[in-house]
């Protein structure tokens, strides 16, 4: 407005007072050519988080294409399918025929009590090799029951079972009498990470889901 003068508006004539027109168009430049910068990064940055949004979705779509792949490979397969099969696939694609039937049960935990042994061992043996690849106390602080007593009983017939693990899982029952122990737990997710043989435990579990299904009973 005229006859106003700001304080910002009094420096900068201060400032630009003892400058030639050509300076003052220099500065006036320069001004604009960092804005567009700054623009042009806000724009980047935005372009990148939205790149990164679609690439998220790309593999989530991709990961669910692969599961229901999985999911009819090992739907009602025989036995040779599953002789054949890499541990870790068999595994996981046995689990999601479970999964398929849990996830939208009214009661999921009452539908998975009421699975054959087999199942509920199979999909709990999953998650437990999926859990433990962080640690494995992450095993029982992500799960609850009836998954735990599941896993624990799975791990003792397919022959995994420690008493670390045991102890852990007693630790995490908020009935039991065994105490909290941080540093317990501290001690056995190093004890875990350094002893427990991946290779040697799917081995293990492909053994007992061959032992299940035996050639004599084609399906799963």
């Amino acid at each position: 407005m005229k006859g106003v003068k700001t304080l910002g508006g009094e420096i900068f004539n201060i400032a630009i007072s003892g400058l030639s027109e050509r300076q003052i168009l220099y500065l006036l430049w320069t001004a604009a050519a960092a804005l567009s910068v700054v623009t042009v990064f806000v724009i980047i940055k935005a372009g990148k988080a939205y790149k990164r949004r679609q690439e998220i979705v790309g593999e989530q779509m991709a990961q669910m294409e692969r599961d229901r792949a999985l999911y009819e490979k090992y739907k009602n397969t025989d036995f040779e399918t599953l002789k054949n099969a890499e541990p870790r696939e068999l595994i996981y694609g046995l689990a999601l025929q479970v999964q398929a039937q849990v996830q939208n049960a009214p009661n999921p935990n009452e539908l998975f009590m009421s699975l054959p042994s087999f199942q509920r061992y199979i999909y709990s043996l999953d998650i437990f090799l999926e859990d433990t690849e962080k640690s494995l106390s992450s095993f029982f602080r992500n799960n609850g029951e009836p998954l735990l007593s599941s896993a624990i009983d799975a791990l003792r017939e397919t022959g995994l079972l420690t008493t670390e693990i045991e102890r852990l899982c007693l630790m995490f029952d908020k009935d039991s009498e065994v105490s909290f122990d941080e540093e317990y737990i501290k001690k056995a997710d190093e004890s875990f990470g350094d002893s427990f043989n991946r290779e040697t435990a799917l081995k293990k579990i492909k053994e007992y889901i061959l032992r299940e299904n035996s050639e004599s009973d084609k399906n799963c």
